[in-house]
C-alpha cells in the first residue's frame, strides 16, 4: 500500500473511530440516556431535545457505516495482520506475525502504519517499527475488533 493510500484510509476513518471511541467510553452513560424518553442536551441559552430512539437508530447508522468502511478500506492482509496479533496473549514480535519482515517492503511496513494510523495498535515502547518491535493493540482496538466481531455474528 503506498504512503497516500495509508493517509487515505486513515482519514476515511478518523470521524467514525472518534464517535466509536466515543461511545465506548461512554457507554454506561449514553445506555442511561437511550433509556429516557427523550435526551435533552443545553449549551448555554439553547437546548436541544431528541426522542431516544432516533438518537440510537443515529448510533447504530454510525457504527454500521464504521463496519462498512473498515471492511472496504483495509486489504485482508491488514485484516489478517489485525487477527493474528488479537489471539496472542502477550505483545508479538513484528517478525513473529509478519513472517520475512522487511521495512523496505510497502506492503508490510504500509500494513503496520495502516493499522497504527487508525488506532488499533501500537509498537511497544513507542518508535519505528522494526522486525524486533513488539505490537501491543490499543484499548481502541480491542474495543473496536469486540464491536465488529459482534456485529458480525449478527448477520
Amino acid at each position: 500500500m503506498q504512503e497516500s493510500n495509508v493517509y487515505d484510509v486513515i482519514a476515511a476513518f478518523w470521524w467514525p473511530a472518534a464517535v466509536l471511541l466515543s461511545a465506548v467510553i461512554f457507554r454506561a452513560p449514553l445506555t442511561t440516556l437511550l433509556r429516557r424518553r427523550e435526551i435533552r442536551v443545553r449549551y448555554g441559552s439553547m437546548e436541544l431535545v431528541v426522542p431516544a430512539s432516533e438518537t440510537e437508530s443515529a448510533l447504530q447508522d454510525v457504527f454500521a457505516g464504521f463496519l462498512e468502511q473498515y471492511e472496504r478500506l483495509l486489504r485482508p492482509f491488514h485484516r489478517e495482520v489485525m487477527e493474528t496479533v488479537l489471539r496472542s496473549v502477550e505483545p508479538r514480535r513484528v517478525d513473529e506475525v509478519i513472517e520475512g519482515f522487511d521495512r523496505d517492503d510497502p506492503e508490510h511496513i504500509g500494513c503496520l502504519r495502516a493499522l497504527r494510523g487508525l488506532g488499533l495498535v501500537v509498537p511497544a515502547g513507542g518508535g519505528a517499527w522494526s522486525s524486533e518491535t513488539r505490537i501491543e493493540v490499543t484499548a481502541f482496538g480491542r474495543s473496536l475488533t469486540k464491536y465488529l466481531r459482534s456485529r458480525r455474528a449478527e448477520a
